[in-house]
């Protein structure tokens, strides 16, 4: 039974933390012969499901991941990479987008919340990072030492690509919300600033927006909205 229980949860380790309604009736079969230690059918079944629909399924990220863990336990560790590399092959894509600075975080959470179908699903950071510990852990288990160290490395070298990327992701964020932040300040000192006029004029003009407009350009012609700023500053 605690090997029937260690099967289940390393089988959810991977997808565990992203649990799509589209992944999760996916994975009802599959996950419920793992839990009664029926491996081999589990790993049958996700095979079904890559060859339905003309393959459109071959290259799935997460099905490749459940895959190639059942084949870990299963001790087929050769078996087991091929799985591994297919995901790897995607996850190395993410990279070369990201160093390009294409990437787009806002596709991804898509690929999360709408469903794992919505687009192509790349992984969530602690999947890529884990991917390539899996990958060399496997290639211990073969003998392999000097693929294996390789594996480690390019762990800690994905580790800092997804470290710049959230990064850059952050301070886009900010920049954005400060840029948002400057155009409201911008149009409270123009409005003030119309507001002051209309008090020196002695007149009330809030219920004409055809003069409110005429000395709204009128003032920022002078450059007054300008001066107004620099004043509030």
């Amino acid at each position: 039974m605690k090997k029937i229980s260690l099967l289940v949860a390393t089988s959810l380790l991977f997808a565990g933390c992203v649990t799509t309604p589209t992944h999760d009736k996916a994975m009802s079969s599959s996950l419920a012969a793992t839990s009664q230690g029926r491996i081999e059918d589990a790993i049958a079944d996700i095979d079904n499901q890559m060859l339905a629909n003309k393959n459109k399924k071959a290259n799935d990220f997460l099905l490749n991941l459940e895959k190639a863990e059942l084949l870990r336990l299963s001790n087929r560790y050769q078996d087991s990479l091929a799985a591994f590399d297919i995901a790897d092959a995607q996850v190395k894509a993410w990279e070369e987008t990201t160093k390009s600075g294409a990437a787009k975080l806002g596709g991804q959470i898509g690929a999360t919340l709408l469903g794992d179908s919505s687009r192509q699903y790349e992984g969530q950071d602690y999947e890529k990072v884990m991917l390539s510990t899996r990958m060399a852990m496997n290639r211990l288990s073969l003998g392999d030492l000097d693929n294996a160290r390789v594996d480690i490395k390019r762990t800690h070298e994905r580790e800092a690509i997804i470290a710049d990327a959230r990064a850059k992701t952050v301070s886009k964020a900010e920049a954005e919300a400060k840029a948002k932040a400057e155009a409201k300040a911008k149009e409270e000192a123009q409005a003030l600033a119309i507001l002051e006029a209309e008090r020196a004029m002695g007149i009330d003009i809030c219920s004409n927006p055809s003069t409110k407009q005429q000395i709204k350009k009128f003032l920022t012609e002078i450059g007054v909205l300008h001066i107004q700023s620099l004043n509030r500053d």
